[in-house]
């Protein structure tokens, strides 16, 4: 409130309206829930088992929808091509796999609470360095091409074609690995050695 004083700023403009008309404070904290397990790395780094068994996470720079089906995919018993299905179909969901999606995370989620599957290995691996695989991460690589080019192309058919493209871009899937950036790791080091 000082602040708003010393730079003539109106005090309404600390608690804007959203979009339902409700008044929210700046800098206010929030209960975000309770949570059975939880661990943090860093800002937008942590993961957590919510209170009805649900394994989730945020890491800035992977999509949840692929990177826990591969930590739960590597990390614990529910291996394999079928596992790996229904683990994409429980986290990633489309319009006509819902229902299916439903049951799969219900399964998964079952089995946690019943002792069959445990989640510590990942929260273990679930430090720095943890590796996530292009093609888990759900983001791309994206390379622009500002070079024309000519090429013939070939359908489903076999009828060929001359393609001239004067700009283009060329996207694959991206890895991702967990790591500190230097300046967070010396605002640390000044915790350890006192000097903050």
């Amino acid at each position: 409130m000082k602040m708003c004083a010393h730079y003539d700023i109106p005090l309404t403009m600390c608690h804007p309206k959203t979009i339902q008309d409700e008044e929210k404070w700046i800098g206010t904290w929030e209960n975000d829930g309770q949570y059975k397990t939880f661990r943090s790395i860093g800002a937008k780094r942590y993961m957590y088992e919510d209170m009805k068994g649900k394994l989730s996470f945020t890491i800035s720079g992977v999509n949840k929808k692929y990177g826990l089906p591969y930590l739960l995919n590597t990390y614990t018993q529910l291996t394999g091509d079928e596992w790996k299905r229904k683990l994409s179909i429980a986290y990633n969901p489309t319009s006509d796999t819902k229902e299916e999606s439903k049951k799969y995370m219900k399964e998964i989620i079952d089995m946690h609470n019943s002792g069959e599957l445990s989640y510590d290995a990942i929260f273990e691996a679930f430090t720095e360095g943890l590796y996530f695989p292009a093609g888990d991460t759900g983001k791309q690589t994206i390379t622009y091409i500002d070079k024309p080019t000519c090429e013939t192309i070939v359908d489903y058919l076999g009828n060929k074609a001359t393609c001239v493209e004067f700009s283009s871009v060329h996207m694959e899937p991206q890895d991702y690995s967990l790591s500190r950036s230097a300046d967070y790791l010396k605002f640390l080091m000044g915790f350890e050695d006192g000097t903050i």
